[in-house]
Parts: C-alpha cells; sequence; structure tokens
C-alpha cells in the first residue's frame, strides 16, 4: 500500500457519515493512483490514521468493491484492482444503456439556465486541462454529464451512472498523468453535445455521446505500453 501521510489528514465532520467522508478519500486517491493497482489497502491503518472505528473504514471498502475500485478477500487482504478493458467495457455499457436515452430527453427539457449551467462547467473543465489540473479536469466533466442528467429529473439515474464512471476517470487520469492521451477529445465531444442540447438535436447528441464514451477505451489502448504491465489486466 502506498503510505497514508499525515499529510493526508482530514478533518472527519459530524455532517457527513464518517463511510462516506472515507470512501471518497480513497476513491479520489485510486482514481490518481497514488494507491497504485495491486497495492494493499490497510484498514487498520486508515482506521487509525482517522482516530475512527474499523466499522465505518470497512463500509467504505465495500463500498470501493461495489465501484470495482478495490477486491476484499475476507481474513487476507484488501487489493486495489488493476485496470481492466472488461470493466472498462462494462462501465462503458451501463452508462451507455443509460445516458443515450437520458440525453434525448435533455434536449426536449434543455432550458438556457441548464444550457448556461452545462457551458460555465465546459469552459472550467477547459481551464483545468490547460492548467494540466487532471484532477479538477475530471471533476467538472463528471459535473456537467451530472447536470445533464438531473436535467431529465431522472435523479436516480445519476447514482448508478457515478457508480461505474469512477473506472472510467481512472483510466483518463492514468492516460492524462503519463502524457498518452491529451483530453482534447473529452473536451470536443462535450462541446459538440451542448451544441446539439442547445438545438434540441437528439441525433446529434446521441451521437456526440457515444463518441465521448469510447475515450476511455482508446485511452486504455495507449497506456499499455506506457505503464508496468503489473497495475494492468485485459
Amino acid at each position: 500500500m502506498t503510505p497514508i501521510s499525515k499529510n493526508d489528514y482530514i478533518n472527519i465532520s459530524d455532517k457527513e457519515p464518517i463511510n462516506l467522508q472515507i470512501f471518497n478519500l480513497l476513491k479520489q486517491k485510486i482514481i490518481e493512483c497514488q494507491f497504485e493497482p495491486n497495492s494493499s489497502v490497510s484498514e487498520n491503518e486508515i482506521a487509525n490514521l482517522y482516530n475512527v472505528s474499523r466499522q465505518p473504514v470497512r463500509e467504505a471498502l465495500i463500498k470501493l468493491q461495489e465501484c470495482g475500485l478495490v477486491s476484499i478477500n475476507p481474513k487476507k487482504s484488501t487489493r486495489v484492482t488493476k485496470i481492466s478493458r472488461l470493466a472498462i467495457y462494462e462501465s462503458i455499457v451501463i452508462r451507455e444503456s443509460l445516458e443515450t436515452n437520458l440525453i434525448k430527453q435533455a434536449c426536449a427539457l434543455c432550458t438556457k439556465e441548464h444550457l448556461d449551467t452545462f457551458i460555465s462547467l465546459y469552459k472550467q473543465q477547459a481551464v483545468a486541462l490547460e492548467q494540466q489540473n487532471f484532477s479538477e479536469f475530471l471533476y467538472y466533466d463528471n459535473l456537467l454529464h451530472q447536470h445533464i442528467i438531473l436535467s431529465t429529473n431522472v435523479i436516480r439515474a445519476w447514482d448508478i451512472i457515478s457508480s461505474c464512471n469512477y473506472i472510467l476517470q481512472r483510466v483518463i487520469y492514468l492516460a492524462l498523468k503519463i502524457k498518452v492521451y491529451k483530453g482534447t477529445k473529452y473536451l470536443l465531444y462535450n462541446d459538440k453535445m451542448i451544441k446539439a442540447l442547445a438545438s434540441a438535436n437528439k441525433i446529434n447528441a446521441k451521437k456526440e455521446l457515444l463518441n465521448y464514451l469510447q475515450e476511455p477505451l482508446k485511452a486504455f489502448d495507449k497506456i499499455i505500453d506506457n505503464c508496468d504491465n503489473s497495475w494492468l489486466c485485459e
């Protein structure tokens, strides 16, 4: 396991469940490969660092397993999952099945207020990429697609999409970090999606969404020859 230092300390708040706070911290470290694929995650170490019981840590790890980011072997070890083409493909299929229908609904329901929000998030994403701030780049990308889905009022759909999206963010982040992927295609497809939403063009909106969703597989292909093979699995 990549050691957690005191610099990683967060103030555990009463305003949010402890297990969710720990889940979000560990999730981000896995997405950004601070916890390397196949490395072990110590339940005791995390609990001791944040001065919490093992129960919320265990709950956070179970949630990470449900999202495909760790694998729990009871009474043995918890390991960060390797980056898998199959897991990427499965996540894309789930997103496609939900979002292709919802983006057509978004075309019909999109208001000027929605569009202003989409454009603002897109511009912030573009700035983040220009500044090579990959965490913010993915944050605004995620927020943009969340707002598109929420504009349809099908609120629960985003929970499902979000839970499978971490795997896709992970591979994009790594590809950006090792400079085999520029991220400009992500921006291009988001820009075209927003324009399609503005003109209520359902066909183009769906087309650009499908293009966008294929980018993580393309990024995976680019990192195969540039990463430690122990990080990857087909």
